[in-house]
């Protein structure tokens, strides 16, 4: 169930090293490519969702609409982050120290990035009320995670809609 939901979120990851060349040869017929700096994911570009989440934080970025994206996984937030260059991205995620997370957060609230992908276990205690639109690409097993995640942007004070998307591929586990 595991692989089906990286595979639904266009990427395999976790996998051990000594198959992971043999794998990514097999897998490249289909369009895989290694995201760099992790030697053990696989990303598959042309999937579905990440085609489109790539062209949704693209139209809030003409909107000059601040965006934050929740995955379970930090694949697809790496990959996404290579994607999205022009949008000033960050990515927040468990190997940052204490210091690193406020300065993400910090920088995120204070306009320096325009779209902020995270971990969605990191998404606790802190406010992302800079931001208008969620996109929770992934998700995690426990519905009190997930909404702790939409949470961090639909604060008290918060000013206006924050509208939160959660993309679910036809054909995949999770639909």
């Amino acid at each position: 169930s595991l692989r089906c939901e990286q595979i639904a979120q266009g990427f395999v990851g976790g996998l051990p090293e000594e198959i992971v060349e043999e794998t990514a040869r097999a897998l490249r017929d289909s369009g895989a490519v290694s995201i760099p700096g992790r030697g053990r994911e696989l990303v598959f570009p042309q999937a579905t969702k990440l085609r489109w989440t790539v062209e949704r934080i693209a139209d809030l970025r003409k909107l000059g609409r601040p965006a934050v994206v929740w995955s379970r996984f930090n694949g697809p937030l790496f990959w996404l982050h290579r994607q999205l260059g022009d949008f000033k991205p960050v990515v927040l995620h468990g190997g940052l120290t204490g210091a690193q997370k406020d300065a993400v957060i910090q920088g995120f609230q204070g306009g320096d990035y325009g779209v902020l992908l995270g971990q969605i276990k990191m998404a606790q205690g802190f406010n992302l009320m800079r931001a208008t639109d969620v996109i929770r690409f992934g998700s995690d097993w426990a519905p009190a995670v997930n909404l702790q995640a939409e949470d961090r942007c639909h604060r008290i004070g918060v000013k206006g809609t924050v509208n939160v998307e959660i993309p679910i591929m036809r054909g995949t586990c999770e639909e």
